[in-house]
């Protein structure tokens, strides 16, 4: 099952969610930190758009695109717009949660969250070292 809410930290700091709904719509927000994001406060940046899935990969239509340049280092607060294509899914393991892996020169993975309030420990790292 594919829907839900997938995370991503920055090194900087910044969080940034991807919510995936049954619907074929998603929800994608920007946080300046992971307090914000588990409280739900000081919203940085919002954007909504609609997704398809072909063969486990994503295509996410209308994207903010904050990742620039040199690899999702700090995300760039006056993001590009367009879809973004390839998309892979990792399916959860009895060990680990769900990716969605971002790929390009700098690969990146949001991982799933049940919880805000409880977040697995290590979530950057779980998510920056994952080469299933």
């Amino acid at each position: 099952m594919i829907k839900g809410e997938y995370v991503f930290q920055y090194p900087s700091g910044h969080v940034e969610l991807v919510r995936l709904d049954e619907a074929l719509t998603y929800q994608q927000e920007l946080y300046p930190n992971m307090e914000s994001f588990q409280s739900m406060d000081s919203v940085l940046l919002t954007n909504k758009g609609t997704w398809s899935l072909n063969e486990r990969k994503i295509t996410l239509y209308d994207w903010l695109w904050f990742s620039v340049g040199g690899g999702p280092m700090i995300p760039d607060l006056f993001p590009r717009q367009g879809s973004f294509m390839g998309i892979g899914w990792i399916a959860p393991t009895s060990n680990d949660p769900a990716l969605l892996e971002f790929v390009g020169d700098y690969p990146y993975y949001f991982v799933r969250v049940a919880d805000r309030n409880n977040l697995p420990p290590g979530i950057t790292e779980q998510a920056m070292r994952h080469k299933r």
